[in-house]
């Protein structure tokens, strides 16, 4: 179970990682705060603070980036995808 939760936290800071550095993710857990106006429950990775996610970006970016050359990210990313339009089509339909 250990191993299971370490690879979701990697992968859900690996999407907020994307985001920060590009702006989006192909990863399916994109962040986003809490907005009271929807009531849309925020979403991603959770950090006390922005100065705690800051330093857990830095000190992870190279074995991120290193992940993100590999097959397994690629398909990682091509099932998030599709598991995302999945999801939406059962919402709209």
């Amino acid at each position: 179970m250990r191993f299971t939760e370490y690879v979701t936290r990697f992968v859900r800071l690996a999407a907020r990682y994307e985001e920060e550095i590009q702006g989006s993710t192909k990863l399916n857990y994109s962040s986003y705060s809490f907005n009271p106006e929807v009531l849309k429950l925020g979403s991603g990775i959770f950090f006390p603070d922005e100065a705690t996610a800051a330093r857990e970006l830095v000190a992870n970016a190279s074995r991120m980036e290193g992940w993100r050359r590999t097959e397994c990210y690629k398909f990682c990313a091509m099932v998030c995808v599709r598991e995302w339009e999945v999801n939406s089509d059962r919402i709209t339909h």
